[in-house]
């Protein structure tokens, strides 16, 4: 069984030996993923409660809305289709790579899977 003290050391191994490549590997995960929407979403929000739609003319127009709310549903559509075909695929692929990564293994073959 392991004890605390033992995974912290093997941790600080694996870290001295692959930092950079650990680093660059999460930050792509991130950015395809979209894992870290926090200034999208707080700007979204922003928006929502500060912005009213009453002033604005071009609203008025009911042809302008329905463009508007298709394109907002084809987008939201898109999104939750790359999230699960894609984006989940990045995610399990970034977790194999850490799990190989703590197995010591340098076979670049399982890197590029």
């Amino acid at each position: 069984m392991w004890n605390r003290q033992q995974v912290k050391e093997q941790a600080k191994i694996i870290m001295k030996r692959n930092y950079w490549k650990m680093f660059v590997v999460t930050l792509l995960v991130g950015l395809l993923t979209g894992e870290k929407t926090t200034i999208i979403e707080r700007v979204q929000n922003f928006a929502s409660t500060n912005i009213s739609y009453d002033t604005s003319p071009i609203f008025y127009s009911s042809n302008f809305q329905y463009i508007f709310y298709s394109f907002i549903s084809i987008a939201s559509i898109l999104g939750i289709l790359y999230t699960i075909f894609i984006g989940n695929v990045i995610v399990v692929g970034n977790k194999r790579y850490f799990i190989m990564q703590s197995k010591n293994t340098r076979d670049f073959s399982h890197e590029m899977n």
